[in-house]
């Protein structure tokens, strides 16, 4: 499921704000400008764990203009859903919200999932929502399609330092649902493996680094070809997840004719780890087989050397799922095509959203300005006035 918008209301720092997303998106912006709010919004709705297919929101959660002591008004947040390409939702892994449909047309369809909390003064408030297709006008508040919907677009929440392992903000869940049980010895083993290798890595606490690279990346080829093991443990597949840091099929990373733990560079192998180790330390129980999560990293710089971060930034080139990053590298953005850059202001609780639309420079001005600005001076990128001469 391609997120296209994200429009959120009266959450927490946020009066009013919407956000166009590409399948990879990176924000900048100075502190205070809204990013991290705008992301807890996209969390909370696809991430957080609800009950009775319900989300519940407490009033410190409720926006407040300055000076005023009642909330601004009901939190409101928009999810919109595009397909990729014309009757991608014709597929049978779609069927739950095949009656919202229209007919396929030359235009991608579209979907909306709304939420809304009225403000309270005390105690929680219960969001109440619907999906919505805009032209077919068909609407629905079935919550097994809601919790559908949360399960085809989990969320993949890397924040500051988690990729190092460092800042991990919740104890790993050692209890196993009625759905699964837990993994086998030898997975868990592998994912230990994988884990250690990657912090021997990022701490030179190792005799032999191309060693332990090696190591950590034959224990990822052999959780993959596990598959049968993940299909089992509640219908669950961390083998796609990993090929799909790849990108890779997993078919071709299965056949004999290509070997993971000899194939790419040091620094894709190294990128690779990183993005694995922190998918097992985010989502151990893997996801859904045609699930497309999509990643929110958080300043992937904290506590990685340039090297390594150059290493990472070429492994997100590789991933299709869709991607929402956040930096304060001036490096890192170098990397990034301009139109995949927003930059976000806030003022009065008002976000706004300024970005290159594509085109709207020439290729010849596309070159001076990678080379002069954003390789010869890439901290320019975060000045509020670019002076283009």
């Amino acid at each position: 499921m391609y997120l296209s918008t994200l429009k959120v209301e009266n959450y927490r720092a946020i009066r009013s704000a919407e956000l166009d997303l590409d399948n990879t998106t990176v924000l900048i912006g100075e502190n205070d400008c809204g990013k991290s709010s705008l992301l807890d919004a996209l969390a909370r709705v696809l991430d957080d764990d609800i009950e009775d297919g319900g989300l519940t929101f407490e009033p410190r959660e409720f926006h407040h203009a300055k000076g005023e002591d009642s909330a601004s008004g009901p939190i409101r947040i928009r999810l919109g859903f595009e397909e990729r390409r014309p009757g991608e939702w014709s597929d049978k892994v779609y069927q739950p919200i095949a009656e919202l449909l229209p007919e396929i047309s030359k235009k991608p369809r579209k979907l909306y999932l709304d939420l809304q909390a009225d403000a309270v003064n005390e105690g929680s408030s219960q969001a109440t929502w619907q999906l919505e297709s805009p032209d077919s006008h068909r609407k629905t508040s079935d919550s097994a399609v809601f919790q559908w919907l949360r399960q085809m677009a989990p969320i993949i929440r890397i924040t500051g330092g988690m990729l190092t392992g460092h800042e991990i903000n919740h104890e790993p869940d050692t209890e196993t649902s009625p759905a699964k049980t837990a993994p086998s010895p030898e997975i868990a083993q592998l994912i230990q493996r994988i884990l250690e290798s990657t912090s021997a890595l990022l701490s030179r606490n190792t005799s032999s680094m191309s060693a332990e690279l090696d190591n950590g990346f034959a224990a990822a080829r052999e959780l993959m070809e596990t598959r049968d093991n993940y299909i089992d443990w509640g219908m669950l597949a961390l083998d796609k997840a990993i090929g799909e840091i790849l990108g890779k099929d997993l078919k071709d990373l299965q056949s004999s004719s290509i070997a993971l733990n000899e194939s790419g560079s040091y620094a894709e192998k190294l990128g690779f780890l990183l993005l694995v180790a922190a998918l097992l330390r985010e989502h151990p129980e893997g996801f859904l087989p045609h699930a497309e999560p999509i990643w929110i990293i958080e300043d992937p710089e904290a506590h990685l050397h340039p090297m390594t971060l150059a290493s990472l930034a070429l492994m997100l080139g590789h991933i299709d799922w869709q991607k929402i990053v956040t930096t304060h590298s001036g490096d890192f953005l170098a990397a990034v095509p301009l139109k995949r850059i927003r930059r976000l202001t806030r003022y009065n609780g008002i976000v706004h959203q300024y970005r290159v639309r594509e085109h709207a420079l020439s290729l010849e001005d596309l070159r001076r300005l990678g080379y002069h600005q954003r390789t010869r001076n890439s901290v320019a990128s975060f000045s509020r006035l670019w002076l283009l001469v």
